[in-house]
């Protein structure tokens, strides 16, 4: 494998990880915390959309070949369908959230 293979490997293990915490740490804090209002509920879901989006970026670029983190086996797609997830349940999110501001 080579060093170039690694650093992108590496760089997409630790931007999934860390917008997964932020995902996790952003979802817990809207479920526990009383009283955060609606804009602030909207910053954080479009920011943790938006680093599980940019994580599935550097996983995805230059996906014909073999150099793709994201084709590497067994994790490198698992990785993708959770980074799904959170892109899919930010977005749901974001969508009940606009249709209670706009009512």
């Amino acid at each position: 494998m080579s060093s170039r293979r690694k650093v992108r490997l590496w760089t997409f293990w630790m931007s999934s990880l860390g917008s997964t915490i932020l995902f996790f740490l952003f979802m817990a804090t809207m479920m526990v915390v009383p009283g955060i209002l609606l804009e602030t509920k909207l910053w954080m879901l479009s920011l943790a959309g938006l680093a599980a989006a940019i994580s599935l970026v550097i996983g995805l670029w230059r996906f014909a070949s073999t150099d793709a983190p994201v084709a590497d086996r067994p994790f490198g797609p698992i990785i993708a369908v959770v980074l799904l997830i959170e892109m899919a349940e930010c977005g749901i999110s974001l969508v009940q959230l606009a249709k209670v501001t706009h009512r």
